[in-house]
């Protein structure tokens, strides 16, 4: 492993977002988006006769998890968008066309994160206003794409020798 590197930032000023071909941060239309996983961890079922103590001979010490197992992984996308009647972006959406969503944070050319969603579509949408100003609370879903998968995530960082 490297020495330890000064921790790079990826502020939300540098966001760049598309979703189904759309950009919202040069439309000027988005207000909030979040991105998350969970890989919904079975705690119980890593337990089972025969897989060790804390400490090895003691059985005092308690039991360790053998296996670490999962459930059903959620990917989730939500954001929050100005829209204007008509526009591309409104029409897309009560369509409910699908397409792919591509999140960028960067702190430079060498240090940032990129997310695509390769398939996604709405699953709720809320009208609300945010400042008095009319905007629609997305939650999309994401699903699997042929070509590929759900998700691809590419970090890159100014650092060489990481996970080599």
């Amino acid at each position: 492993m490297p020495a330890a590197t000064a921790e790079k930032l990826l502020p939300s000023a540098s966001l760049t977002l598309s979703i189904n071909g759309i950009d919202y941060v040069s439309n000027k239309n988005i207000v909030s988006l979040e991105t998350g996983w969970k890989n919904n961890i079975r705690m119980d079922s890593g337990f089972f006769p025969g897989s060790g103590f804390q400490t090895a001979g003691d059985g005092n010490s308690g039991a360790i998890r053998g296996r670490l197992e999962f459930g059903n992984r959620v990917g989730n996308l939500k954001f929050v968008a100005r829209f204007e009647n008509g526009s591309t972006e409104y029409t897309k959406l009560k369509a409910q066309t699908s397409g792919t969503a591509v999140v960028t944070l960067a702190y430079d050319a060498n240090n940032k994160l990129q997310l695509t969603w390769q398939k996604v579509t709405s699953s709720v949408v809320e009208i609300a206003e945010t400042d008095q100003i009319l905007t629609v609370a997305v939650e999309c879903l994401p699903m699997y794409g042929a070509n590929n998968g759900i998700l691809t995530t590419v970090g890159k960082c100014g650092v060489d020798g990481i996970c080599q």
